[in-house]
């Protein structure tokens, strides 16, 4: 009886964890092995290790933080730095005072040591500011990956990009993202769309064998674009667009973007630190870009504000 009660038990657990992963792309095993295993070395140790490691992808890694957050970016660090296939480097961008905090930077001293991290000194743009920079300094055909500060991040993603360009070296690619509803109206995810990856719940990597057409990147998982798909003058022009044009990027970058978007198959998705979970949570735009009333969430304000480009494009 007892061994039957523990296969039963173990069963229920294994469906679980595949019930998990099929819903939100995540493997919840691995990836509590990937925080300790980063968690195992110092920033220090992570950075030599991937300046001396030779296998290196053709791609530049981008993104940006708060003067509150930045204390907490080394396990995000680590995990760029624990890569199987390292990027050329990673681009810090930080403003010199935070708009949203109403402060200036203090960069820590150990990151400014980095030799894997290139810190760049900008203007707050929002959260747009981990991509313009890159725009505007790197080479119209260099691959940026552009990621989130609040991240871990697995480590076959370099890799997994790194293949993904090879195939599509014209599109920009990502790990999620969304197909614009035909209402136009950005709406909670129901059980039903995450299962059938319907509008608005998005497209996962880890759920797809080929590359899958999309309108919108998620920043949140990481998306890769090069400086030639977008018109720098119109993506800085936020003239005549709504106020929450400077907070949901993920659209007004996509609806600037002139390459076709696709969400490229991966092994594994980024996850969260369970231990700045709760802080993350707590200075996450999400709650104040997500009203109950669907017609006044951010993301349904720009969505309807390019309704022309998302008809032009469909």
């Amino acid at each position: 009886m007892v061994l039957i009660l523990a296969i039963a038990l173990g069963a229920a657990i294994l469906a679980g964890l595949k019930c998990y992963r099929f819903i939100t792309g995540r493997s919840l095993i691995p990836d509590i092995l990937d925080s300790l295993r980063l968690e195992g070395r110092s920033l220090e140790s992570w950075d030599a290790a991937c300046a001396e490691n030779p296998h290196r992808a053709d791609i530049i890694v981008c993104l940006t933080s708060t003067p509150a957050r930045l204390p907490r970016l080394d396990r995000t660090l680590k995990s760029l730095m624990a890569q199987s296939t390292v990027p050329l480097r990673i681009r810090l961008h930080i403003p010199r005072v935070s708009i949203r905090e109403g402060r200036p930077y203090k960069i820590p001293p150990r990151l400014s040591a980095l030799r894997s991290v290139e810190i760049v000194r900008c203007d707050d743009l929002g959260p747009v500011t981990k991509l313009l920079p890159a725009l505007r300094d790197l080479p119209p055909d260099q691959a940026i990956l552009i990621v989130d500060d609040d991240s871990l991040y697995p480590p076959t993603m370099i890799a997994d990009f790194s293949r993904a360009l090879g195939e599509l070296p014209a599109q920009a690619l990502a790990l999620s993202g969304h197909v614009v509803p035909p209402d136009l109206t950005d709406r909670p995810d129901t059980l039903w769309s995450l299962v059938t990856q319907q509008p608005p719940a998005a497209v996962l990597a880890t759920r797809q064998r080929v590359p899958v057409p999309v309108d919108i990147l998620r920043g949140c998982d990481g998306y890769l674009v090069r400086p030639r798909f977008f018109n720098l003058e119109a993506i800085s022009d936020y003239r005549g667009a709504p106020p929450a044009a400077r907070w949901v990027d993920d659209v007004w970058i996509s609806a600037h973007c002139l390459a076709p978007k696709y969400v490229t198959p991966a092994r594994r998705m980024p996850f969260y630190s369970l231990r700045d979970w709760f802080f993350f949570e707590r200075s996450a735009l999400h709650r104040l870009n997500n009203p109950p009333d669907a017609d006044r969430r951010a993301n349904t304000v720009l969505i309807r504000f390019f309704a022309r480009h998302w008809m032009c494009s469909q």
